[in-house]
Protein backbone atom coordinates (compact mmCIF):
# COMPACT_ATOMS: atom_id res chain seq x y z
CA UNK A 1 0.00 0.00 0.00
CA UNK A 2 1.35 3.28 -1.81
CA UNK A 3 0.90 6.79 0.55
CA UNK A 4 2.07 9.48 -0.20
CA UNK A 5 4.33 11.81 2.92
CA UNK A 6 1.89 13.59 4.69
CA UNK A 7 -0.94 12.70 2.59
CA UNK A 8 -3.10 9.79 3.24
CA UNK A 9 -5.42 8.22 0.99
CA UNK A 10 -8.51 9.09 -0.79
CA UNK A 11 -10.82 6.43 -0.14
CA UNK A 12 -11.09 4.88 3.56
CA UNK A 13 -11.61 0.78 2.07
CA UNK A 14 -7.77 -0.17 0.80
CA UNK A 15 -6.39 0.71 4.84
CA UNK A 16 -9.31 -1.21 5.66
CA UNK A 17 -9.02 -3.92 3.85
CA UNK A 18 -5.09 -3.49 4.80
CA UNK A 19 -5.83 -4.06 7.98
CA UNK A 20 -8.19 -6.86 7.19
CA UNK A 21 -5.44 -8.63 5.65
CA UNK A 22 -2.31 -7.79 8.54
CA UNK A 23 -5.13 -8.62 11.35
CA UNK A 24 -5.76 -12.32 9.73
CA UNK A 25 -2.10 -13.03 10.01
CA UNK A 26 -1.05 -11.87 13.22
CA UNK A 27 0.13 -13.07 16.47
CA UNK A 28 -0.46 -11.49 19.07
CA UNK A 29 2.08 -12.66 21.30
CA UNK A 30 4.60 -11.14 18.40
CA UNK A 31 4.87 -7.45 18.54
CA UNK A 32 4.25 -5.26 15.67
CA UNK A 33 6.57 -2.98 13.66
CA UNK A 34 4.80 0.10 12.32
CA UNK A 35 6.94 2.62 10.01
CA UNK A 36 6.70 5.10 7.38
CA UNK A 37 9.44 8.03 6.38
CA UNK A 38 9.42 9.86 9.60
CA UNK A 39 7.44 7.04 11.75
CA UNK A 40 4.72 9.84 13.06
CA UNK A 41 2.36 10.28 10.27
CA UNK A 42 0.45 7.47 8.20
CA UNK A 43 2.41 4.98 11.12
CA UNK A 44 0.57 7.03 13.87
CA UNK A 45 -2.68 6.75 11.76
CA UNK A 46 -2.54 3.50 10.99
CA UNK A 47 -1.87 2.59 14.73
CA UNK A 48 -4.55 5.09 15.89
CA UNK A 49 -6.89 3.00 13.10
CA UNK A 50 -6.53 -0.35 14.73
CA UNK A 51 -6.19 0.10 17.99
CA UNK A 52 -9.30 2.68 18.02
CA UNK A 53 -11.39 -0.21 16.07
CA UNK A 54 -10.31 -3.11 18.27
CA UNK A 55 -10.84 -1.31 21.35
CA UNK A 56 -14.69 -0.40 19.62
CA UNK A 57 -15.27 -4.44 19.19
CA UNK A 58 -14.30 -4.98 22.14
CA UNK A 59 -15.71 -2.20 24.20
CA UNK A 60 -18.22 -0.38 22.10
CA UNK A 61 -16.63 2.93 22.59
CA UNK A 62 -13.85 4.93 21.20
CA UNK A 63 -11.87 8.33 22.04
CA UNK A 64 -9.87 9.44 18.89
CA UNK A 65 -8.74 12.89 20.47
CA UNK A 66 -7.57 10.70 24.12
CA UNK A 67 -5.91 8.04 22.13
CA UNK A 68 -4.07 10.73 20.18
CA UNK A 69 -2.71 12.96 23.06
CA UNK A 70 -1.48 9.59 24.57
CA UNK A 71 0.55 8.45 21.41
CA UNK A 72 1.81 12.08 21.36
CA UNK A 73 3.06 11.72 24.83
CA UNK A 74 5.11 8.75 23.72
CA UNK A 75 6.56 10.38 20.28
CA UNK A 76 5.44 14.04 18.91
CA UNK A 77 3.58 14.19 15.85
CA UNK A 78 2.09 11.23 15.36
CA UNK A 79 -1.05 11.59 12.99
CA UNK A 80 0.97 14.90 11.95
CA UNK A 81 -1.27 16.28 9.50
CA UNK A 82 -4.93 17.80 10.17
CA UNK A 83 -6.05 15.39 6.51
CA UNK A 84 -4.61 12.79 8.43
CA UNK A 85 -6.82 13.02 11.77
CA UNK A 86 -10.03 13.77 9.22
CA UNK A 87 -8.97 10.35 7.43
CA UNK A 88 -9.01 8.61 11.12
CA UNK A 89 -12.19 9.74 11.37
CA UNK A 90 -13.63 8.82 8.41
CA UNK A 91 -11.91 5.26 8.02
CA UNK A 92 -13.15 4.72 11.56
CA UNK A 93 -16.98 5.26 11.11
CA UNK A 94 -16.65 3.34 7.75
CA UNK A 95 -14.98 0.49 10.09
CA UNK A 96 -17.59 0.69 12.57
CA UNK A 97 -20.29 0.39 10.00
CA UNK A 98 -19.21 -2.34 7.96
CA UNK A 99 -17.73 -4.29 10.65
CA UNK A 100 -20.18 -7.49 10.07
CA UNK A 101 -19.24 -7.45 6.38
CA UNK A 102 -16.27 -10.20 6.18
CA UNK A 103 -17.72 -13.14 7.40
CA UNK A 104 -15.88 -16.84 7.85
CA UNK A 105 -16.74 -19.65 5.12
CA UNK A 106 -18.34 -21.59 7.60
CA UNK A 107 -20.86 -18.65 8.57
CA UNK A 108 -21.39 -17.71 5.13
CA UNK A 109 -22.62 -21.19 4.02
CA UNK A 110 -24.69 -21.16 7.76
CA UNK A 111 -26.57 -18.17 6.79
CA UNK A 112 -29.62 -18.31 5.60
CA UNK A 113 -31.19 -14.79 4.83
CA UNK A 114 -28.27 -14.31 2.01
CA UNK A 115 -30.70 -11.40 0.69
CA UNK A 116 -31.41 -9.68 3.35
CA UNK A 117 -27.57 -9.09 3.94
CA UNK A 118 -27.17 -8.15 0.68
CA UNK A 119 -29.71 -5.62 0.71
CA UNK A 120 -28.75 -3.64 3.85
CA UNK A 121 -24.93 -3.77 2.53
CA UNK A 122 -26.25 -2.23 -0.47
CA UNK A 123 -27.99 0.48 1.12
CA UNK A 124 -24.87 0.88 2.92
CA UNK A 125 -23.02 0.84 -0.68
CA UNK A 126 -24.99 3.60 -1.76
CA UNK A 127 -24.71 5.86 1.39
CA UNK A 128 -20.98 5.57 1.15
CA UNK A 129 -21.24 6.55 -2.41
CA UNK A 130 -22.44 9.81 -1.88
CA UNK A 131 -18.99 10.50 0.00
CA UNK A 132 -16.57 9.70 -3.17
CA UNK A 133 -16.10 12.81 -5.54
CA UNK A 134 -15.43 12.71 -9.38
CA UNK A 135 -13.57 14.92 -12.14
CA UNK A 136 -14.39 14.36 -14.97
CA UNK A 137 -12.26 16.88 -16.88
CA UNK A 138 -11.30 14.65 -19.67
CA UNK A 139 -14.34 12.80 -20.52
CA UNK A 140 -16.22 15.83 -20.74
CA UNK A 141 -13.83 18.03 -23.26
CA UNK A 142 -15.59 18.72 -26.26
CA UNK A 143 -13.20 16.80 -28.33
CA UNK A 144 -14.19 13.84 -26.32
CA UNK A 145 -17.87 14.00 -25.37
CA UNK A 146 -19.07 12.21 -28.59
CA UNK A 147 -16.61 8.84 -27.59
CA UNK A 148 -18.38 8.10 -24.90
CA UNK A 149 -21.39 5.50 -25.93
CA UNK A 150 -23.64 6.24 -22.48
CA UNK A 151 -23.26 9.93 -21.37
CA UNK A 152 -23.81 8.60 -17.61
CA UNK A 153 -20.97 6.65 -17.95
CA UNK A 154 -17.89 8.18 -18.33
CA UNK A 155 -13.98 7.86 -17.30
CA UNK A 156 -12.99 9.79 -13.72
CA UNK A 157 -9.45 11.94 -14.58
CA UNK A 158 -7.57 9.71 -11.91
CA UNK A 159 -8.57 6.17 -13.03
CA UNK A 160 -8.81 6.12 -16.84
CA UNK A 161 -5.58 4.73 -18.79
CA UNK A 162 -3.88 7.62 -20.59
CA UNK A 163 -3.67 7.17 -24.81
CA UNK A 164 0.19 7.26 -26.46
CA UNK A 165 0.55 6.19 -29.32
CA UNK A 166 0.55 9.80 -32.06
CA UNK A 167 -2.50 9.59 -34.30
CA UNK A 168 -3.86 12.49 -36.16
CA UNK A 169 -7.28 14.18 -34.98
CA UNK A 170 -7.05 11.70 -32.10
CA UNK A 171 -6.49 12.81 -28.20
CA UNK A 172 -5.30 10.96 -25.17
CA UNK A 173 -8.64 9.98 -24.01
CA UNK A 174 -10.83 6.53 -23.92
CA UNK A 175 -14.06 5.81 -22.23
CA UNK A 176 -11.93 3.15 -20.00
CA UNK A 177 -10.97 3.03 -16.44
CA UNK A 178 -8.27 0.41 -14.50
CA UNK A 179 -9.07 -1.57 -11.75
CA UNK A 180 -6.80 -3.63 -9.67
CA UNK A 181 -7.67 -7.17 -9.42
CA UNK A 182 -7.05 -8.78 -6.38
CA UNK A 183 -3.41 -10.56 -6.99
CA UNK A 184 -2.50 -7.09 -8.34
CA UNK A 185 -1.04 -8.28 -11.59
CA UNK A 186 -2.38 -8.25 -13.76
CA UNK A 187 -4.23 -5.34 -14.08
CA UNK A 188 -7.73 -4.98 -15.81
CA UNK A 189 -8.60 -2.47 -18.07
CA UNK A 190 -12.52 -1.71 -18.06
CA UNK A 191 -13.56 -0.06 -21.10
CA UNK A 192 -16.90 -0.09 -23.23
CA UNK A 193 -17.56 -1.88 -26.56
CA UNK A 194 -15.62 1.05 -29.09
CA UNK A 195 -18.14 2.95 -31.19
CA UNK A 196 -17.53 2.64 -34.96
CA UNK A 197 -15.17 6.29 -34.61
CA UNK A 198 -13.30 5.12 -31.90
CA UNK A 199 -12.14 1.62 -33.18
CA UNK A 200 -8.57 3.15 -33.33
CA UNK A 201 -8.92 4.36 -29.72
CA UNK A 202 -9.70 0.77 -28.76
CA UNK A 203 -6.48 -0.60 -30.46
CA UNK A 204 -4.11 2.35 -29.13
CA UNK A 205 -4.93 1.34 -25.47
CA UNK A 206 -4.62 -2.47 -26.56
CA UNK A 207 -0.82 -1.34 -27.87
CA UNK A 208 0.13 1.33 -25.07
CA UNK A 209 -0.83 -0.32 -21.97
CA UNK A 210 0.28 -4.01 -23.15
CA UNK A 211 -2.41 -5.84 -23.05
CA UNK A 212 -2.77 -9.64 -24.24
CA UNK A 213 -6.35 -10.58 -23.39
CA UNK A 214 -9.60 -9.07 -24.15
CA UNK A 215 -12.66 -10.52 -22.04
CA UNK A 216 -15.59 -9.90 -24.39
CA UNK A 217 -18.64 -10.36 -22.30
CA UNK A 218 -22.00 -9.63 -24.16
CA UNK A 219 -23.19 -10.73 -27.56
CA UNK A 220 -22.80 -8.05 -29.96
CA UNK A 221 -25.29 -7.39 -32.55
CA UNK A 222 -23.95 -5.25 -35.28
CA UNK A 223 -25.90 -1.45 -36.19
CA UNK A 224 -24.80 1.65 -36.98
CA UNK A 225 -23.47 2.41 -34.01
CA UNK A 226 -21.86 -0.85 -33.05
CA UNK A 227 -19.54 -3.05 -35.35
CA UNK A 228 -17.09 -5.58 -35.22
CA UNK A 229 -13.93 -4.04 -34.64
CA UNK A 230 -11.80 -7.43 -35.59
CA UNK A 231 -11.27 -9.17 -38.68
CA UNK A 232 -13.65 -11.61 -39.08
CA UNK A 233 -11.97 -14.19 -40.48
CA UNK A 234 -8.74 -16.16 -40.58
CA UNK A 235 -6.26 -14.52 -42.52
CA UNK A 236 -8.39 -11.49 -43.30
CA UNK A 237 -6.25 -7.64 -42.18
CA UNK A 238 -8.13 -4.91 -40.75
CA UNK A 239 -6.16 -1.62 -40.74
CA UNK A 240 -6.81 1.12 -37.90
CA UNK A 241 -4.45 3.91 -38.40
CA UNK A 242 -1.00 2.67 -37.94
CA UNK A 243 -1.98 -0.93 -36.85
CA UNK A 244 -2.68 -3.71 -38.61
CA UNK A 245 -4.91 -6.39 -36.88
CA UNK A 246 -4.78 -9.86 -38.66
CA UNK A 247 -6.75 -12.90 -37.06
CA UNK A 248 -4.66 -16.29 -37.06
CA UNK A 249 -7.53 -18.33 -35.71
CA UNK A 250 -10.69 -18.80 -34.51
CA UNK A 251 -12.12 -21.91 -32.55
CA UNK A 252 -15.08 -21.74 -29.91
CA UNK A 253 -16.90 -24.08 -27.21
CA UNK A 254 -20.23 -24.20 -25.39
CA UNK A 255 -19.15 -21.12 -23.53
CA UNK A 256 -16.87 -18.80 -25.54
CA UNK A 257 -15.48 -17.98 -28.97
CA UNK A 258 -11.85 -17.53 -28.78
CA UNK A 259 -9.85 -15.60 -31.29
CA UNK A 260 -6.24 -14.83 -31.53
CA UNK A 261 -4.84 -11.66 -33.92
CA UNK A 262 -1.92 -10.51 -34.37
CA UNK A 263 -1.66 -6.52 -33.76
CA UNK A 264 1.25 -4.84 -35.80
CA UNK A 265 2.03 -1.59 -34.89
CA UNK A 266 3.63 0.15 -38.63
CA UNK A 267 5.92 2.62 -38.15
CA UNK A 268 6.75 5.10 -40.64
CA UNK A 269 9.74 6.25 -39.27
CA UNK A 270 12.92 5.47 -41.17
CA UNK A 271 14.92 3.98 -38.53
CA UNK A 272 12.13 2.38 -36.34
CA UNK A 273 11.11 -1.08 -36.60
CA UNK A 274 7.29 -2.22 -36.80
CA UNK A 275 6.11 -3.80 -34.13
CA UNK A 276 4.05 -7.50 -33.64
CA UNK A 277 1.87 -8.70 -30.16
CA UNK A 278 -0.44 -11.46 -29.87
CA UNK A 279 -3.53 -11.06 -28.65
CA UNK A 280 -6.34 -13.18 -27.20
CA UNK A 281 -9.69 -12.34 -27.32
CA UNK A 282 -12.38 -14.33 -25.51
CA UNK A 283 -16.11 -13.93 -26.63
CA UNK A 284 -18.71 -14.78 -23.39
CA UNK A 285 -22.15 -16.31 -25.38
CA UNK A 286 -23.93 -16.40 -22.49
CA UNK A 287 -23.40 -13.75 -19.92
CA UNK A 288 -26.61 -15.36 -17.31
CA UNK A 289 -23.67 -18.01 -16.40
CA UNK A 290 -20.28 -16.41 -15.92
CA UNK A 291 -19.20 -18.50 -12.77
CA UNK A 292 -17.73 -21.28 -14.91
CA UNK A 293 -16.26 -18.46 -16.83
CA UNK A 294 -15.02 -16.90 -14.29
CA UNK A 295 -13.51 -20.39 -12.95
CA UNK A 296 -11.86 -20.99 -16.14
CA UNK A 297 -10.80 -17.41 -16.65
CA UNK A 298 -9.24 -17.34 -13.12
CA UNK A 299 -7.17 -20.66 -13.89
CA UNK A 300 -6.03 -19.12 -17.26
CA UNK A 301 -4.53 -15.17 -15.07
CA UNK A 302 -2.31 -17.30 -13.03
CA UNK A 303 0.05 -18.02 -16.20
CA UNK A 304 -0.15 -14.12 -17.18
CA UNK A 305 3.04 -12.48 -16.74
CA UNK A 306 1.98 -9.14 -15.87
CA UNK A 307 0.44 -8.19 -18.96
CA UNK A 308 -2.55 -5.98 -18.84
CA UNK A 309 -6.88 -7.67 -19.53
CA UNK A 310 -9.23 -5.80 -20.99
CA UNK A 311 -12.81 -6.54 -19.60
CA UNK A 312 -15.50 -5.37 -21.97
CA UNK A 313 -19.10 -4.52 -22.30
CA UNK A 314 -21.18 -2.54 -24.00
CA UNK A 315 -21.72 0.12 -21.78
CA UNK A 316 -18.54 -0.53 -19.94
CA UNK A 317 -20.22 -1.18 -16.68
CA UNK A 318 -22.74 -3.55 -16.48
CA UNK A 319 -21.51 -6.80 -17.00
CA UNK A 320 -17.24 -5.75 -16.71
CA UNK A 321 -18.06 -4.66 -13.19
CA UNK A 322 -19.94 -7.54 -12.61
CA UNK A 323 -17.44 -9.91 -13.73
CA UNK A 324 -14.52 -8.02 -12.05
CA UNK A 325 -16.20 -8.18 -8.38
CA UNK A 326 -16.84 -12.07 -9.41
CA UNK A 327 -13.30 -12.74 -9.66
CA UNK A 328 -11.95 -10.64 -7.06
CA UNK A 329 -14.08 -12.17 -4.49
CA UNK A 330 -12.99 -15.44 -5.32
CA UNK A 331 -9.96 -14.98 -5.67
CA UNK A 332 -9.78 -12.74 -2.05
CA UNK A 333 -12.18 -16.28 -0.64
CA UNK A 334 -9.36 -18.67 -1.78
CA UNK A 335 -6.52 -17.08 -0.42
CA UNK A 336 -7.85 -15.34 2.92
CA UNK A 337 -10.75 -17.80 3.46
CA UNK A 338 -13.58 -15.05 3.85
CA UNK A 339 -15.90 -13.91 1.70
CA UNK A 340 -16.56 -10.05 1.72
CA UNK A 341 -18.70 -8.46 -1.20
CA UNK A 342 -18.95 -5.15 0.22
CA UNK A 343 -15.16 -4.28 0.22
CA UNK A 344 -14.86 -6.00 -3.18
CA UNK A 345 -17.30 -3.37 -4.84
CA UNK A 346 -16.28 -0.69 -2.79
CA UNK A 347 -13.04 -0.84 -4.55
CA UNK A 348 -14.63 -1.35 -7.47
CA UNK A 349 -16.60 1.48 -7.51
CA UNK A 350 -13.96 4.39 -6.34
CA UNK A 351 -12.84 3.59 -10.44
CA UNK A 352 -16.34 4.12 -11.56
CA UNK A 353 -19.36 4.29 -9.65
CA UNK A 354 -21.67 2.65 -11.92
CA UNK A 355 -20.48 -0.95 -11.05
CA UNK A 356 -22.91 -3.02 -9.39
CA UNK A 357 -26.62 -2.31 -9.05
CA UNK A 358 -28.66 -3.57 -6.38
CA UNK A 359 -29.84 -7.03 -8.40
CA UNK A 360 -26.18 -7.89 -9.30
CA UNK A 361 -24.85 -7.60 -5.71
CA UNK A 362 -27.55 -9.89 -4.49
CA UNK A 363 -26.84 -12.04 -7.13
CA UNK A 364 -22.74 -11.75 -6.10
CA UNK A 365 -23.72 -13.49 -2.96
CA UNK A 366 -25.88 -16.28 -4.72
CA UNK A 367 -22.87 -17.19 -6.90
CA UNK A 368 -20.34 -16.68 -4.03
CA UNK A 369 -22.65 -19.23 -1.73
CA UNK A 370 -22.43 -21.76 -5.34
CA UNK A 371 -18.72 -20.94 -5.43
CA UNK A 372 -18.05 -21.98 -1.70
CA UNK A 373 -20.51 -24.69 -1.88
CA UNK A 374 -18.16 -26.19 -4.67
CA UNK A 375 -15.32 -25.45 -3.41
CA UNK A 376 -15.71 -26.57 -0.09
CA UNK A 377 -17.40 -30.09 -1.52
CA UNK A 378 -13.82 -30.18 -3.39
CA UNK A 379 -11.77 -30.18 -0.02
CA UNK A 380 -14.29 -32.34 1.95
CA UNK A 381 -13.61 -35.53 1.96
CA UNK A 382 -15.82 -36.80 4.84
CA UNK A 383 -18.70 -36.49 6.53
CA UNK A 384 -19.49 -33.90 8.84
CA UNK A 385 -18.10 -34.32 11.95
CA UNK A 386 -18.37 -32.73 15.39
CA UNK A 387 -15.72 -30.02 14.56
CA UNK A 388 -17.27 -29.49 10.87
CA UNK A 389 -20.27 -27.33 9.76
CA UNK A 390 -23.11 -28.10 8.26
CA UNK A 391 -24.03 -26.53 4.23
CA UNK A 392 -27.31 -25.31 4.34
CA UNK A 393 -28.14 -25.78 0.45
CA UNK A 394 -31.81 -25.85 0.39
CA UNK A 395 -34.04 -23.39 -1.19
CA UNK A 396 -33.97 -20.82 -3.63
CA UNK A 397 -33.20 -17.05 -3.52
CA UNK A 398 -35.64 -14.68 -3.59
CA UNK A 399 -34.81 -10.95 -4.59
CA UNK A 400 -37.23 -8.65 -2.68
CA UNK A 401 -36.54 -5.81 -4.49
CA UNK A 402 -38.11 -7.63 -8.36
CA UNK A 403 -40.53 -10.32 -7.02
CA UNK A 404 -38.40 -13.08 -9.27
CA UNK A 405 -36.47 -15.58 -8.61
CA UNK A 406 -32.50 -14.33 -9.28
CA UNK A 407 -31.25 -16.81 -11.67
CA UNK A 408 -27.72 -18.24 -9.83
CA UNK A 409 -24.90 -17.50 -12.51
Amino acid sequence: MCILDHGCLSLCTPVLDFRQRFRADYKPSNPILVHCSAGVGRSGTFIALDALLDRAKHQDTIDILEFTHRMRQNRVYMIQTADQYVFLYRTLIEGILTIDASISLQEFMMTRKLHMDAKSQYKLLEQLQSTVEFSYQGALDPANVHKNRVETIIAPDNSRPYLMTQVEKTTDYINAVFVNSYRQTPNYIVTQYPLPHTCIDFWRLVYDHNVSIIMLLEYILRDSKTIYYWPTTVGQVTSYGPFEIIMTSQKEDEQLIERVFELKYINKTVFATDRTRTIRQFQIKDNLHLLPVVKRFLKEMRTFNGQNVILQCLNGATWSGYFAALCNSIDKMQTEQIVDPFKIVRLLRSTRPQFIDQDQYENLFVSMRDYVQQYMSATLTQRPSENSFYIDTSGEYQSTTTNRVIQRL
